[in-house]
């Protein structure tokens, strides 16, 4: 055996190895494993809604006066009330002008309800899930109500699918 590195270096018998090692290296593809189809058509569904409807009536109050005038007055408004006053001439010794009574119209504010129906549309999605199972999943999004189920709040449906599956050599 040599005494130094400086001998072994330089003798005959040093020999120099490569080594080598293998090593793993991942690869990944995609490849179509299916297709999904999706497509939209129209329900019909019954609606209905109920309005608060505001009306005006005419409400008349006859109040005698019989009371002699002299000159007939012009209507008037007084407190939201149109007072028209009513004449008529009577045969007494003489004639004269009697206000015979007035009229007192106000305003009188009804609440009717009003049904109304009729057939509303709505777009719905189809799905036509791909041959092999387990590659659709359906997510639905929470409806205005904060609860899960079937959306009525018009919001579309939140759709996942992988189009494409890793190769069986790839983990």
């Amino acid at each position: 055996m040599p005494e130094n590195r400086e001998q072994a270096a330089e003798s005959p018998l040093t020999q120099t190895f490569v080594l080598q090692e293998e090593q793993l290296v991942a690869e990944r593809k995609t490849e179509e494993v299916g297709r999904v189809t999706v497509r939209t058509y129209v329900e019909e569904f019954p609606g209905q809604l109920d309005v608060d409807a505001f009306r005006e009536e005419v409400e008349i109050e006859h109040h005698p006066v019989g009371q002699v005038v002299n000159q007939r007055q012009a209507p008037w408004e007084e407190n939201g009330v149109m007072i028209i006053p009513v004449y008529e001439e009577q045969l007494v010794v003489s004639k004269q002008l009697v206000l015979k009574e007035q009229l007192r119209i106000r305003r009188v504010r009804k609440v009717e309800k009003h049904h109304f129906e009729n057939t509303l549309r709505r777009e719905r999605v189809a799905i036509e899930p791909p041959a092999e199972p387990g590659f659709l999943h359906e997510k639905h999004a929470r409806n205005s109500t904060g609860h899960d189920g079937e959306d009525r709040s018009g919001a579309g449906r939140l759709l996942k699918w992988p189009f494409h599956r890793p190769h069986p050599e790839e983990h």
